[in-house]
Parts: structure tokens; sequence; C-alpha cells
């Protein structure tokens, strides 16, 4: 019974440094735009304010390793019109009416997307959900999506731009 303990200590204990020593590097195209992050157990979320609705952004990781449960708050969004996410090896695109199923396409040898892959010729679907909530939208990605990346790239539209 002791050991169990000691074990689910040092495993919490674990869990709380790497999230300590997890730091990132927020880019935003627009200056009234902002991204900031809040962790929470095993979920990093990234809140995102954007001043008129339509605006671009990267997260790289400075350190640590990225959570397996990722969220995008889009704060004060009441629809989504386009959302796309870009890491080197994928890019994926959808809209809140497309949640649950959003086409991704894979870059090419020297990491390059075709524009053609978007409308007919894409990888498959990812089940990317969106969630309406009382401050805005949140888009969850799956499971590790960002485990072998070192940076992401988002942009989002809202439908009702400010």
């Amino acid at each position: 019974m002791q050991k169990r303990i000691l074990l689910l200590l040092v495993s919490i204990f674990s869990i709380a440094v790497s999230r300590a020593e997890t730091e990132y590097e927020f880019k935003v195209k627009e200056p009234e735009d902002t991204i900031t992050v809040t962790n929470q157990a095993e979920r990093t979320t990234f809140v995102v304010t954007s001043a008129s609705g339509i605006g671009r952004g990267s997260i790289a990781l400075g350190a640590g390793a990225w959570s397996r449960h990722v969220v995008i708050r889009l704060k004060g969004f009441k629809s989504l019109e386009g959302f796309t996410l870009s890491t080197s090896k994928l890019r994926v695109e959808g809209s809140l009416r497309e949640s649950g199923k959003m086409p991704f396409c894979l870059a090419d040898a020297a990491g390059k997307f075709d524009p053609q892959d978007r409308l007919d010729r894409f990888a498959g679907y990812l089940g990317i959900v969106v969630e309406r909530r009382d401050d805005g939208l949140e888009i969850i990605l799956p499971a590790n999506l960002l485990a072998d990346a070192n940076k992401f790239e988002v942009e989002w539209i809202d439908v009702h731009r400010r």
C-alpha cells in the first residue's frame, strides 16, 4: 500500500515538474491580438483574443514538451468560419461546421503543401472538435497531435468579424 502511494506521489510530482519546465514562445500578426497559456493537470489551453476576429499566430515550444491534450480557446468568438493549424508535417483546415471531421494534408519532402490538397487530394480527416463555451469557442486537438512538432501556426476567422 505504501509503495502504491509513493509511486502515485512520484508520478504527480513528475507531472508538476514537467509542467513547470515547459515554456512557449508566442507570435501574432496583429499587435492587438494575444495568445496566452493556462496549464491544468493533463491539459494545456492556449487562449487567443483577436480584436478583429481575423488573425494568425504561432506557438513554439521554448523548452519542455507539449501536453498530451491541447486546446485552443478563441475568446469572444460566437462562430468559426475558418480555422487552419499547421506544423512542419501537416496542415488541417476546417470550421465550426466541420467539427469532428476536419480534412488534413501532409507536407512533401521539402516541407511544402500543395494548394490542391485542400480541394481534392487531402490525406484524411482529423477528429478536431469545436465546442461552444460561455466565453467563446474551444478547439480540442486529438491527443498527441503535436508530439513531434517544435511549433505550430494557427489562423482563425470569426463569422462575426468585429
